[in-house]
Formats: C-alpha cells, structure tokens, sequence
C-alpha cells in the first residue's frame, strides 16, 4: 500500500491520449514493492526529485532522470517497480592505490 504525502506540480505534459501532471512528490510505502514506476499513477507522472518513504524498513529512495528509484542510505540502485533493473546493483568495491615505483639511487655501488 502506498499514499501521497506531499505533491508539487511542476508542468503539464501532453501526450495523444491524454494531459499528464508531472509532479515532484513524497510517497510512504508499506515496503520497497510498493514504490510506484515513475508512470504507473494515474493521470501523473513522477519527475526528478521526488522521494519514497520504505516504512517497513526506514529506506528512503529517490528518482533520478532515468526514472530509477535510488536508495538514499547507500546510493544503490534497488529493485523497485521503475527501476529498470531486474536485480538490485552492488556497490563496487574501492581499490587500493598502489604504491610508486622506487627509483633507482644515482651513483650505485663500485
């Protein structure tokens, strides 16, 4: 189950069938499942910036330009309805730099 908190128009968008709002919202969810696809509401269309509320597990997600909901807490993406994605992406793993090479000393050993 999900609700709509908070909601700001920013524009209207037409399409062949219809006039879509494009709106910026906060929604709260029972569960990352229920976070909405950027188009699944009817009649509106989630742009940028709006933000889902995971009450089950205290997440927080955020749509980005490709309309993937992104987890806040650890900047991944999940798999949530609109993600695009059929599994949730690992973070990559930093490597360690590696040291500088030694110079060879001038004037070595006679």
């Amino acid at each position: 189950m999900k609700t709509l908190m908070r909601s700001e128009f920013i524009r209207y968008r037409e399409t062949a069938e219809e006039v879509i709002s494009v709106m910026r919202a906060d929604i709260a969810c029972d569960t990352a499942a229920d976070i909405p696809a950027y188009n699944s509401i009817s009649g509106i269309e989630l742009d940028m910036g709006s933000l889902a509320w995971d009450i089950s597990s205290g997440e927080l997600y955020g749509l980005n330009s490709s309309h993937q909901w992104i987890k806040q807490t650890g900047g991944t993406e999940e798999n949530s309805p609109g993600s695009g994605e059929d599994e949730p992406s690992e973070p990559s793993e930093p490597s360690e730099p590696e040291p500088p090479a030694q110079e060879p000393s001038e004037g070595g050993e006679e």
